[in-house]
């Protein structure tokens, strides 16, 4: 999705925030290398965790497991980083999210509503747009 976006996501960064084209770089590339952390170490992350004197319980091990739902409710000054970056880790635990990019940011907001539309499994992740009373009820 960022390898493919990347200059759409840099260009809604700099018409919602201006600046140069690099504010716009950097929002996203901290999203990427999340995102390559997370599948780098997903298997060691998931793993059963043996229980210290596990024979005596009978081969006891820890097994992580998600919570369920998570809200991702993202502030305007870094639209893309703020949203993505989150969601990897919930994605990355086994969650289901809710994202609300902030209505501020309104190009950003628009794109991460597309792009999740095409990319991720809406299924699990949702995208929220508007205001006040859209992340009340959230």
């Amino acid at each position: 999705m960022v390898e493919e976006n990347h200059d759409r996501i840099a260009k809604a960064v700099q018409a919602d925030l201006g600046g140069h084209k690099l504010r716009g770089v950097f929002d996203f590339v901290g999203v990427y290398e999340h995102a390559q952390y997370a599948l780098n170490n997903i298997d060691s992350w998931t793993a059963d965790i043996p229980v210290k004197h596990a024979e005596m319980l009978g081969g006891s091990v820890v097994r992580t497991s998600p919570k369920d739902l998570i809200r991702i409710i993202a502030p305007f000054n870094y639209p893309f980083d703020l949203v993505f970056s989150p969601l990897v880790s919930a994605i990355a635990a086994g969650n289901c999210a809710v994202l609300k990019p902030s209505e501020i940011a309104v190009n950003s907001a628009a794109l991460v509503e597309e792009l999740v539309l095409k990319y991720l499994d809406t299924s699990c992740i949702e995208v929220v747009l508007g205001a006040i009373p859209e992340t009340t009820e959230l």
